[in-house]
């Protein structure tokens, strides 16, 4: 079976800023301006622009 972590954020740059700072992981692709995938977990993370 395999995981997927997907996090609704305001802002993906900003996200995908802090998640690479405070975790190490890396920008594995990107899908547009609201669609960022980070990889460096055993489960790949998707950081979706959803505003509040």
């Amino acid at each position: 079976m395999t995981f997927l972590l997907n996090i609704d954020v305001p802002d993906v740059g900003k996200a995908a800023t802090f998640y690479t700072e405070a975790f190490g992981l890396t920008v594995g692709r990107r899908f547009g301006a609201d669609f960022v995938e980070l990889l460096g977990w055993p489960a790949p993370v998707y950081l979706l622009t959803k505003q509040a």
